[in-house]
């Protein structure tokens, strides 16, 4: 089974793009090979020892790297009688884990349509994903 470094796992409302306003399950992957300076995610620049999972009783530790069964188990949780609107996956840059992200995605449970946040610059991780994208 494929392992990979998340850095949060979260629901909230989508801030930008086509799904702007709509209530979705977030999974942050870590680490990114750019250096931006406009990014609004610095903490998930490097790959980190525990991806954090927010909840209503507030933050618990999964450790990195995390399967896919640990970190879909550690998503799912999050969705018991919550209404989402669809999994954004977002970085760091998700595919410098194209494997461990497509394992993700692969699996029913998590909520569609799944959007994939990227900077584009790995068309051949891309292919690894598309498949289980919509956005």
């Amino acid at each position: 089974m494929a392992a990979g470094y998340l850095s949060e796992i979260f629901l909230s409302f989508q801030g930008e793009g086509l799904e702007v306003g709509r209530r979705q399950l977030f999974v942050r992957t870590a680490g990114c090979h750019l250096r931006c300076r406009y990014c609004d995610t610095p903490e998930a620049l490097e790959r980190v020892p525990a991806c954090r999972i927010h909840d209503r009783r507030g933050t618990r530790l999964l450790a990195n790297p995390a399967t896919a069964a640990a970190a879909l188990d550690a998503a799912t949780s999050l969705l018991h009688g919550e209404l989402v609107d669809g999994t954004s996956v977002t970085g760091g840059e998700p595919l410098l884990q194209a494997d461990f992200v497509a394992a993700l995605l692969a699996d029913p449970r998590l909520p569609r349509p799944r959007l994939l946040e990227t900077s584009g610059t790995m068309p051949e991780a891309l292919r690894t994903v598309l498949a289980e994208v919509e956005i």
